[in-house]
């Protein structure tokens, strides 16, 4: 690669690349590898990546607009993520000194350490507890207690020997409905539906009179 200031060149690799960045021109894939390879602005990015630079306003724009293509983020993201693969190591490496750098604070260490237990599997376990409290006033518990009884087949009596408090209302739910007995019933028997519907069509003819003799 050239200095930053001049047109930024690349030796390609297709094999290399992510599908992002094989579907971009080289010009745009020069404008992500300045952004994340060298860490430069959008202006500077555009600038090496051989966009004009005769003004100010120009320069702006092209960086505008190759900073807010979809196309360029998502390559962008697509090479950040090789990044942090590909330095992985040599951070772990950083954190590993300053954990064993016996001139450095106790803090710091012990900060450097749990980085690395946390991100090696050995992170604390953290639990939480929920406790739900159901809280019911002492006429809802005896009204649940009758209603049970009442499922239960428990009479009123034996029921009302269990609440809470005694004095309470009897639960309209277990008295009883009286269904009085029938004593004198009319019956009237059942008609056949060819009876009834044979009357419905006959014509309203008055019944002749008896012949008297």
């Amino acid at each position: 690669m050239s200095n930053v200031g001049t047109a930024l060149q690349i030796v390609e690799d297709e094999s290399a690349y992510g599908p992002a960045m094989r579907a971009l021109s080289p010009k745009f894939r020069a404008f992500v590898h300045a952004k994340v390879q060298q860490g430069l602005s959008n202006r500077r990015a555009a600038q090496v990546a051989g966009y004009s630079a005769t003004n100010d306003n120009v320069l702006d724009q092209s960086a505008y607009r190759l900073s807010h293509d979809p196309r360029i983020i998502a390559a962008i993201h697509e090479e950040t993520k090789k990044l942090m693969h590909s330095e992985g190591a040599n951070s772990i490496r950083v954190v590993v000194s300053i954990r064993d750098d016996l001139t450095a604070d106790a803090p710091v260490r012990l900060k450097a350490a749990l980085a690395l237990m946390d991100r090696s599997g050995f992170n604390a376990v953290s639990e939480q507890r929920v406790s739900v409290e159901h809280t019911m006033s002492d006429a809802e518990m005896d009204r649940r207690i009758l209603m049970l009884c009442s499922e239960l087949g428990i009479g009123d009596a034996e029921a009302r020997k269990m609440l809470i408090d005694p004095k309470a209302k009897p639960n309209p739910l277990l008295e009883a409905e009286t269904i009085p007995e029938a004593t004198d019933a009319e019956f009237e028997p059942v008609r056949p539906d060819d009876e009834i519907l044979d009357e419905l069509l006959s014509p309203n003819v008055p019944p002749e009179p008896e012949a008297q003799e």
